[in-house]
C-alpha cells in the first residue's frame, strides 16, 4: 500500500514539475504581463546611499537667510542639503506658496509648469549636485480643494492633464537629462481629517 502512494504521489509529482516547467503554462510567473500602452516599470532602487537619502526643504529655520537679493529662499535651503551629502531632494512646488515658504513664484502663475520654469526652480533642477527631486504638488484647482464637494469628471481632467504637462516639461528638457523627478500629492489624510463624515464625497480622490 505504502509503495502504491509512493509511486503516485511521485507521479503526481512528475505531472506537475512538467506542467509548471511548460512555457505555454499559465501559471509561469516569469511571464510578462500585457501593459497598457506607455507603460514604464519602476526603476530599481539606487544603490549608493547618497542617492537614497535626502532632506524635505520645507518651512525651515530661516533666520541666517541672507536677504539681500544674492539668492533665492529656495536654493538657499537646497545649499543647505547638499552640504549633508545627499543627492536627493524633497521640496514644495505649488500655485500657491503656502506659508511663504519660498516666495519665488512668477507673478500670474497658474500652472505647475509655469512655475517649474521659474528662475528659482529652474537653478534648482539644473543644479548638478542633487540626482533625485520629489516635488510635493498642489495644483490650483487642489489649492482651492475643488475635491471636497465632490470630484466630477471635469475636475479629474483638469487637474491629471496639468500633472501631465509638468511632467512632460521635466521629462523633456535636455537639461534635466538623467535626472529623476517624482510627483507627490500632499498630506491627503491631513486634508480629510478636517472634514469628519464626507466619506461619500471623497471616496472618488
Amino acid at each position: 500500500m505504502r509503495n502504491l502512494i509512493f509511486r503516485f504521489s511521485f507521479a503526481f509529482l512528475i505531472i506537475c514539475s512538467a506542467y509548471f516547467a511548460d512555457p505555454r503554462s499559465v501559471f509561469k510567473s516569469s511571464d510578462l504581463k500585457s501593459q497598457p500602452d506607455g507603460y514604464r516599470l519602476v526603476p530599481s532602487a539606487p544603490t549608493s546611499r547618497s542617492d537614497r537619502f535626502g532632506v524635505y526643504n520645507w518651512n525651515v529655520n530661516d533666520s541666517a537667510f541672507p536677504r539681500d537679493g544674492s539668492i533665492d529662499l529656495l536654493n538657499w535651503g537646497a545649499n543647505k542639503v547638499a552640504e549633508l551629502g545627499g543627492r536627493m531632494i524633497r521640496v514644495y512646488i505649488g500655485t500657491l506658496d503656502i506659508h511663504h515658504v519660498y516666495d519665488v513664484n512668477p507673478t500670474g502663475a497658474t500652472e505647475l509648469v509655469q512655475i517649474a520654469q521659474s528662475p528659482a526652480y529652474d537653478k534648482l533642477f539644473r543644479d548638478p549636485r542633487f540626482q533625485t527631486y520629489l516635488l510635493t504638488a498642489y495644483s490650483i484647482g487642489d489649492t482651492a480643494a475643488n475635491w471636497v464637494d465632490g470630484y466630477t469628471d471635469s475636475e479629474y481632467s483638469v487637474e491629471r492633464d496639468e500633472i501631465i504637462r509638468l511632467g512632460e516639461y521635466l521629462l523633456g528638457a535636455s537639461a534635466f537629462a538623467c535626472k529623476t523627478f517624482i510627483i507627490l500629492n500632499w498630506e491627503g489624510d491631513n486634508a480629510l481629517r478636517h472634514r469628519p463624515g464626507w466619506k461619500s464625497k471623497y471616496d472618488r480622490t
